[in-house]
């Protein structure tokens, strides 16, 4: 490795510790491997957009040094270990039909948080953000929407659910 690999590797490990000490500033530390994956994959999108507007400009020098940048964090993000295409899809895919066979309706945000509880899928484990957001979209697009209850319908059903309370209460009472 010539210095010029080690400047290049040092000012990119740099940048990435500003990040993260800018990151537990604002009490968002970086807490978990897919957390830190973000981190790249976001610097890295970066340097892309520099190089671009560098080459835009005409400077060719430095577009040079964001492209070196990008390899750095690209063999970075190699070394993490992220879930297939097929796996992150046929996890998802589980899951909605899971939810939809115990008559539950699957909703974006119910989906995302059961994938990465403690418990779920995702957890702990490196995914393609854009894929399982795409992949949630595309299956719970397709279901029917929830009916909303009207006014009268929730009056209704608090009170016919006072009244069952107050008769466990005048059963428990005998």
């Amino acid at each position: 490795m010539t210095d010029r690999d080690c400047t290049i590797r040092l000012n990119t490990l740099r940048g990435i510790l500003t990040e993260t000490t800018l990151l537990e500033k604002q009490s968002q530390g970086i807490e978990s491997k897919m957390e830190l994956y973000k981190l790249l994959q976001k610097r890295q999108k970066a340097c892309t957009a520099a190089a671009q507007e560098f080459q835009d400009a005409g400077r060719e020098d430095l577009v040079g040094k964001e492209n070196e940048q990008i390899g750095v964090l690209q063999g970075y993000l190699n070394e993490f270990d992220v879930l297939s295409t097929d796996q992150t899809e046929t996890a998802i895919r589980d899951l909605v039909t899971w939810m939809e066979s115990k008559g539950s309706h699957p909703r974006r945000g119910t989906v995302r948080k059961q994938l990465f509880q403690e418990n779920g899928a995702f957890h702990d484990k490196i995914v393609d953000d854009h894929l399982v957001t795409t992949t949630i979209n595309d299956l719970v697009k397709d279901l029917p929407p929830l009916k909303k209850k009207s006014k009268k319908e929730r009056e209704k059903a608090r009170s016919i659910a006072q009244a069952d309370s107050s008769k466990d209460d005048t059963h428990l009472a005998q």
